[in-house]
């Protein structure tokens, strides 16, 4: 993923940082006890957690710009859901990130200042003086462009891992075509279980 300098690494890190946090909260749960609910991630903030199914490795789910962890409850049509195939395979987790509303509801999860897609900030930005006038208004867009590369380029640098961009889907991939998602984390997760067989 590229990323501008400063308030985005800045975001980025405090989102891995709370991804580590919920990790190890979900980690002191017995692994078999399904779990939904507020778990303490340290700094007097809570994030609201849920996980199902059993086995190793744990699979976390993460949701896209305002989703919520019942983004992976959801599918289009009358097909099985991505957290629902998953917790059959092995024990997976999805998380609220700070601010995400639950439909019309408020965020689960305790607020904190984050990381909005880039391009359509650009010409606000612009505008309002916080970025140069000289910055060209599609320069988050060119960027979107560019991270499709870079996602190409980063899989390559992975052995044996597999970029698929061809998804006969929008952008909610999880919800308009789940089973791809659901077998794409198969593969993941059998190759962690028995390395030999990642070909």
């Amino acid at each position: 993923m590229l990323s501008m300098p400063g308030t985005r690494n800045k975001s980025a890190l405090r989102i891995a940082l709370a991804c580590a946090a919920l990790i190890a909260a979900a980690g002191q749960t017995a692994v078999s006890e399904d779990i939904a609910g507020l778990v303490d991630i340290g700094g007097g903030r809570r994030m609201y957690l849920e996980c199902r199914g059993t086995g190793s490795p744990t699979v976390v789910l993460v949701a896209g710009l305002k989703a919520s962890a019942e983004d992976w409850n959801m599918a289009k049509g009358s097909g099985s859901t991505v957290f629902a195939e998953v917790a059959k395979l092995t024990r997976v987790c999805a998380y609220d990130r700070p601010g995400t509303p639950v439909g019309e509801k408020p965020s689960r999860s305790d607020p904190v200042p984050q990381n909005r897609p880039w391009g359509p900030q650009v010409p606000s930005m612009i505008a309002a003086g916080v970025l140069p006038a000289d910055v060209p208004p599609g320069f988050g867009y060119v960027t979107d462009a560019a991270q499709k590369t870079a996602q190409e380029r980063l899989a390559k640098l992975v052995p044996n891992a597999k970029h698929r961009g061809n998804t006969n889907s929008g952008h909610e991939i999880h919800k308009e075509q789940p089973q791809l998602v659901v077998d794409s984390i198969r593969e993941v997760v059998e190759a962690v279980r028995n390395p030999s067989s990642w070909r």
